[in-house]
């Protein structure tokens, strides 16, 4: 804090500006296998106010895909090799970078252990906690990148692109990933040493010594003659598989039944406090490894609308998910080295009211190529009257995603870049062709831009085939042959990088001695906790197959007491009796169709007129 002139330490008399309270945020780490504490210095700026010039967002996921198919497309001309290359860096202290602006002071009263009576800090730079901190620094880092060649893109402006070096990079928090040529990252570095304090990682790509680097807690690596690979943080699927004691489990082959805990009675009774905790926790593991998985988000999505008021149904679902990554936990989103695309397709699905509270959900997959940069399942705002409605607000929704793409394309040079709609569903084509309500009328006006922009040739709309729709997985829960053969479309492939495996074998070993040293006591010896998978498989068929006997008998009973509460009647003693309506009688089915006889010539019971079973 000294060596960067922070702070002036001043009288508190002559303190200028607000006055706020610092303290000392102590942080476990481990460096070099040993335990450390980081301490870091943050002031205490509380929101008192709205304010509108304190905000500085990090770019979506969408763009930090596209530079890795920027890298994975991109060949220099007259040279039928690639040799683009990803460079990471990491800015050190980022908020002590940005100067404070001289019309909002601040003074901060030192932490404990630097005192001063009568003194605090005049702050000359942006200190953690204080509200403009992450926004000035984002500005620093924009002034930054113009003198290394770079403009911010208007559609986000934590991205950044150089037409000298026809390259495009991103600043997520304090976190850089770009993709250049070697030559011109190494201008880049220069640069980067010159006006911060940063850590410049080994590179990823054709001809570098490093086959793997870290961004955002995500694993990219690079194999040689096939691209790049996209790794979400394994440490989350492993966690959850140790939280519901699911490793070594036998894998299911789909994350999501439409009958996981529906054998049981209690499936809807709220979870008790503790097993609460432990469903938001792995819910949200399930989330995070979602952002780069497709075939988890349905999952993900299901499980995050039932985390305010957790039942017991959500868990029976989130060890239905740990089963299927007990067998598919570790998949990498694959960038291949490919020609470079023509135009963006934007898959689109949508299913029609199957939830209780009859909101459709519907799902997307952007991909450039065969690049898949984006994927998402979301419920529509609004209720469907029909599939074909649904199917509507799901090419909104893709529209707008792809528009996005096609915007930022043509900041760095690509302008006019086609965008492409494929759904299964004529309805909804027909919709978005014409101009208006149509047939149609309770349609808001608001879903109605989409028509514009097809008129307009924005977008266009193409039909494919149902079978071969790869968004439908992310709206409903699909049958373990459906899901695979719509996994094949994807590009998702176990990984092949050395470096990430070792790391793999690692993080298994770890966690399966953590799982072996939890042992509890019985008659002075040790049990393990961790039970083998025929076990659990029997407790959970012995469980299924307890289930179902109660429910039959439960059914036979109630059947039982149904029909000796109206008697069974002889010949003689239904002649005397008067016609009874099976429209007044709950169980009208079987009455209707099992008390009745031919032979008999009066009925106790009336046979309804035919096609006509009464009202309930």
């Amino acid at each position: 804090m000294l060596a960067r002139h922070l702070y002036d330490l001043v009288p508190i008399s002559q303190a200028r500006g607000k006055k706020v309270r610092s303290m000392w945020l102590d942080e476990g780490r481990s460096q070099d296998g040993e335990p450390v504490v980081r301490s870091r210095c943050v002031a205490m700026e509380f929101n008192m106010y709205d304010r509108l010039d304190v905000y500085a967002g990090t770019p979506p996921l969408k763009f930090i895909k596209m530079i890795l198919s920027r890298a994975a497309h991109k060949r220099r001309n007259g040279i039928e090799d690639y040799t683009r290359v990803l460079g990471f860096y990491d800015v050190v202290t980022a908020f002590w970078h940005a100067d404070l602006p001289l019309d909002e002071p601040i003074a901060v009263i030192p932490p404990r252990g630097e005192e001063l009576d009568g003194y605090v800090w005049q702050m000359r730079k942006a200190m953690y906690g204080t509200r403009r901190a992450s926004q000035l620094f984002l500005e620093f880092m924009v002034t930054v990148f113009i003198a290394a060649s770079y403009r911010p893109l208007a559609v986000s402006r934590q991205v950044f692109y150089s037409e000298r070096h026809d390259s495009m990079a991103a600043l997520h928090g304090d976190d850089v990933i770009i993709e250049a040529e070697g030559e011109d990252l190494d201008k880049f570095d220069i640069v980067m040493k010159e006006h911060c304090s940063c850590k410049i990682m080994p590179r990823i790509g054709p001809n570098q010594s490093a086959r793997m680097g870290r961004y955002l807690k995500r694993y990219i690596c690079y194999i040689p003659g096939m691209g790049y690979e996209w790794n979400e943080d394994p440490a989350h699927v492993q966690k959850l598989l140790q939280s519901t004691g699911k490793q070594g489990a036998r894998p299911q082959l789909s994350p999501m039944s439409k009958d996981a805990g529906k054998s049981d009675p209690l499936c809807l009774d709220a979870l008790e406090a503790e097993a609460a905790t432990r469903f938001r926790s792995d819910t949200g593991s399930i989330l995070y490894v979602s952002s780069g998985r497709f075939d988890l988000q349905h999952a993900s999505q299901t499980l995050s609308e039932l985390m305010s008021k957790p039942i017991r149904l959500g868990l029976a679902r989130v060890e239905r998910c740990a089963r299927y990554l007990a067998g598919s936990g570790f998949l990498a989103l694959v960038f291949r080295h490919e020609p470079e695309p023509t135009k963006t397709v934007v898959i689109v699905d949508s299913n029609w009211s199957e939830e209780p509270d009859r909101y459709s959900t519907h799902a997307g997959c952007e991909f450039l190529g065969s690049h898949l940069i984006e994927s998402y399942v979301a419920k529509d705002q609004v209720r469907s009257l029909s599939s074909g409605e649904a199917e509507l607000y799901g090419i909104v929704d893709g529209a707008a995603r792809g528009i996005m793409t096609r915007n930022a394309l043509a900041e760095i040079g690509m302008a006019n870049w086609p965008v492409e709609i494929c759904t299964d569903s004529s309805a909804a084509i027909g919709m978005c062709s014409r101009t208006g309500v149509g047939k149609v009328r309770h349609i808001a006006t608001r879903w109605l831009w989409v028509q514009d922009a097809v008129r307009e040739k924005q977008i266009t709309l193409k039909k494919v085939d149902g079978a071969t729709n790869v968004a439908d997985m992310g709206t409903k829960s699909l049958e373990p042959k459906r899901f695979q053969e719509l996994m094949k479309l994807l590009p998702l492939a176990p990984p092949t990088c050395k470096r990430f495996l070792a790391v793999l074998a690692a993080l298994t070993q770890t966690g399966a001695a953590k799982a072996a040293s939890q042992t509890v006591y019985f008659d002075g010896e040790e049990e393990r906790l961790q039970t083998s998978t025929r076990q659990d498989d029997f407790v959970d068929s012995a469980l299924k197959l307890a289930s179902s006997l109660a429910i039959i008998a439960l059914t036979v009973i109630v059947s039982l007491r149904t029909y000796h509460s109206f008697g069974r009647p002889t010949r003689n003693a239904a002649a005397q009796c008067d016609p009874i309506d099976c429209r007044e009688i709950a169980c009208q089915s079987q009455c209707t169709y099992t008390a009745v006889r031919k032979e008999v010539g009066n009925f106790r019971f009336q046979p309804l007129p035919e096609n006509s079973h009464g009202s309930w």
